[in-house]
C-alpha cells in the first residue's frame, strides 16, 4: 500500500506508488516505465511543458497580495 513506503509523500508520491502498483500488479512495469521515459523526454524538449504556466497567473497572484487583510467584523469576530 501507498503508506507503507516512508520514501515518497504528498500527492506525487502517492500517485507514483499506486501507479507502480497497478503496474506490477498488471505485469507491464516495462511499458509504464516506456511510457515515463516518453513524457519525461517530451517535457525536456519541450520549453511550454518544462516550464507551464496559468494564463494570467501573475496577475491573479499579485491582485491577492494587494488585498487588505480582512477586518474582524469580516472574520465574525466582532460585532459590528
Amino acid at each position: 500500500m501507498a503508506d507503507e513506503n516512508p520514501n515518497v509523500s504528498g500527492v506525487a508520491g502517492r500517485y507514483a506508488t499506486a501507479l507502480f502498483e497497478l503496474a506490477r500488479e498488471e505485469k507491464s512495469v516495462d511499458s509504464v516505465k516506456a511510457d515515463l521515459d516518453t513524457f519525461d523526454a517530451m517535457i525536456t524538449e519541450s520549453a511550454d511543458l518544462a516550464r507551464p504556466e496559468v494564463s494570467g497567473q501573475h496577475e491573479h497572484v499579485a491582485a491577492a497580495e494587494q488585498r487588505p487583510e480582512p477586518t474582524p467584523e469580516v472574520l465574525g469576530l466582532r460585532e459590528g
